[in-house]
């Protein structure tokens, strides 16, 4: 138990983005899961794919975002679902819990091949909500659609689209990312993040998330492998050392851990 404490009190420091961040401005935004509008059962997936992406966009900007994390722990304290049909006062809430100045709600369809999302922003002190964003184009080209929503949410960024498209994944690698994170059965996540390593070598973060399935599974040996294939010098590296440091406590090697 305390090593677990342990795990979410010091992951929360070592990310770029932080809901206790002291960063009067720009402000801190909370995304919410989009709402498949259409209920289009194959891109299912793209609910909490529109939060990730939007997360990442608005943190490559230079704008504070709160990361996936944080807004489950939110979603647990207050006891609703993690899901994208919540009411606004609900997801006022949810924003509030976690420090949010603003929140990003929206939903999408499929139009044919093309992929069409709507976004607002609800800023918490006022209630106020922003006009409709819309943006569209085909579903290969899902990156640059949520990176048009969020430059229009924080316009005057001079970070330029190819630094913040270079982070990215090949859409196949993160597609299965996001299902890993969604699976409900441990064999099931194992599964995607693992087809996503292997889509993608390079792409870090199915690893940390494999690290925390094997080790809720109590597999610390496993986690342990998983997290040391990351880089030393990459962005999740210093994460990555840590997590495995909390591996080799549990498997009581004392010494290697310190």
């Amino acid at each position: 138990m305390r090593i677990r404490c342990a795990v979410v009190a010091l992951a929360a420091l070592i990310g770029p983005a932080s809901a206790s961040a002291q960063s009067p401005s720009p402000p801190v935004h909370l995304i919410m899961p989009f709402e498949n509008a259409a209920g289009e059962a194959r891109v299912y997936w793209l609910g909490e794919a529109s939060a990730v992406l939007l997360t990442d966009n608005l943190t490559a900007l230079g704008t504070p975002a709160i990361r996936r994390e944080h807004r489950l722990r939110a979603f647990t304290r207050l006891r609703v679902p993690p899901v994208a049909a919540l009411s606004y006062a609900t997801v006022i809430r949810v924003g509030q819990v976690v420090g949010a100045a603003s929140v990003v709600v929206g939903a999408f369809t499929l139009e044919g091949d093309d992929l069409v999302v709507q976004a607002r922003t609800i800023r918490l002190d006022t209630g106020r909500m922003s006009p409709e964003l819309v943006e569209r184009g085909p579903l290969t080209d899902l990156r640059r659609i949520y990176g048009r929503i969020a430059r229009r949410i924080v316009p005057g960024s001079p970070v330029t689209a190819e630094q913040v498209e270079r982070a990215y994944p090949p859409l196949p690698a993160f597609e299965q990312y996001v299902k890993g994170l969604l699976a409900e059965a441990p064999e099931a996540q194992i599964a995607f993040l693992a087809q996503a390593v292997r889509l993608s070598p390079a792409f870090q973060r199915p690893r940390i998330a494999l690290w925390e399935v094997h080790t809720e599974q109590g597999e610390h040996g496993q986690a342990l492998a998983a997290v040391r294939q990351v880089p030393g010098d990459h962005a999740q590296g210093r994460q990555a050392r840590f997590l495995a440091g909390v591996s080799l406590l549990h498997l009581g090697q004392h010494q290697a851990a310190f």
